[in-house]
């Protein structure tokens, strides 16, 4: 790579599923990436940098340390249940951890392309609220579009679909394939004609790229596959790929219907999903194979 097009690239949420395939990523391109981490892990040409998101003087120190060209955040409390459980804890990390980012990239780094990360859930949450996490990531990206406007930040939005693929994760395409890898006998669903657009990590990561390298200051995109799966079709596809015979339970049996997000803005930008479904279902279960408890 040219020496004069490297970046400097701070990551938040490094460690977790989509951050490690994004620093994967633009490491791979040569870029030099920093990736900010709450708790000691390992990661290959990634920079780690040890810090709570939630706390304001730590975050403003490593991006005046960083002083970052991009910054990919996706630091987060996305786990839906514990949304349920602790939506103010999930608003504080979600809204809060968000503010310190942009509050510090204002003051020590306010030319930095900034890619805020949020859900397609939070679309609901705009007329009639669904669910605390999608209320904690509209919160977020209308923080950062108002920071874009007052401050001049250059900050896109990204909203994206369910993500899934190889690594840890608390996504249900993960949680089906550790069922069949570990011989459970039945997996329970809520409702297992509940539709979904699912969206292979890799290809979102590449998104991002392409957000932050051809996309429009205040721009907001979708980032997803176009296609609505419902969970039994989902799990089916699981079952025949791992050769197991768990069974399926579940509280509802009613179809729903859900907004399909074809990401046509993202792939004005020169992007579309690469990976085909199944094969990123064969990789799930691939990996579940190799770290089986």
């Amino acid at each position: 790579m040219d020496a004069t097009k490297m970046k400097r690239v701070l990551v938040t949420g490094a460690s977790g599923f989509t951050g490690r395939h994004a620093c994967a990523l633009f490491a791979g391109m040569g870029h030099t990436v920093y990736g900010l981490v709450r708790k000691p892990t390992m990661m290959k040409d990634v920079t780690l940098v040890p810090c709570d998101i939630m706390d304001e003087q730590q975050v403003k120190r490593v991006v005046q340390e960083v002083n970052p060209d991009i910054t990919l955040h996706l630091a987060a409390q996305n786990h839906g249940g514990v949304a349920w459980e602790k939506p103010a804890f999930t608003f504080r990390i979600n809204v809060l951890g968000t503010l310190n980012l942009l509050e510090a990239l204002r003051i020590c780094a306010p030319k930095s392309i900034i890619l805020i990360t949020g859900s397609v859930l939070e679309w609901n949450a705009g007329s009639q609220p669904a669910h605390p996490y999608g209320v904690s990531k509209l919160m977020q990206t209308g923080l950062a579009s108002s920071w874009s406007t007052l401050f001049g930040l250059d900050v896109r939005i990204a909203r994206s679909s369910n993500l899934c693929g190889p690594g840890e994760s608390t996504g249900i395409c993960s949680l089906l394939a550790r069922s069949c890898v570990e011989e459970k006998k039945a997996f329970h669903f809520a409702n297992v004609l509940d539709q979904r657009d699912f969206l292979d990590v890799r290809d979102a990561v590449c998104a991002y790229e392409r957000i932050i390298a051809n996309g429009e200051r205040g721009g907001n995109y979708t980032v997803a596959s176009g296609r609505n799966r419902t969970l039994l079709e989902v799990a089916r596809a699981i079952r025949d790929i791992a050769g197991s015979g768990i069974t399926f339970s579940t509280d509802l049996f009613q179809r729903t219907v859900q907004e399909v997000y074809p990401a046509v803005e993202t792939r004005g930008l020169g992007w579309e999903p690469a990976i085909p479904f199944t094969q990123t279902l064969e990789d799930i279960h691939d990996y579940m194979k190799t770290t089986k408890r």
